[in-house]
């Protein structure tokens, strides 16, 4: 199944149709190149959306994930769509 996501330009799957791979297809479409920490902050995004039923605010990934603010926006380039987009959210 597809949905448009608000914060992209095109469909992206839902969590049903997400795959690693999916991930380093979107993220290199992004000029993202994923590395521990990426992957870090997507696992949690992905468990938070699963948990409350709705796509995290990058706060509430920086609580989550012990990293700060600074570093989760270092790590994309818009954190809010890319999270987003490359975590199937």
């Amino acid at each position: 199944m597809r949905a448009r996501s608000r914060l992209a330009s095109r469909p992206v799957p839902v969590d049903d149709a997400w795959t690693p791979a999916l991930a380093e297809r979107e993220a290199a479409a992004l000029g993202v190149a994923l590395g521990p920490a990426h992957w870090h902050v997507l696992g949690c995004a992905r468990e938070l959306r699963a948990a409350q039923g709705a796509v995290p605010s990058v706060e509430a990934l920086a609580r989550t994930t012990g990293l700060s603010l600074e570093t989760i926006r270092a790590l994309f380039h818009d954190p809010e769509r890319d999270i987003a987009r490359i975590g199937g959210l």
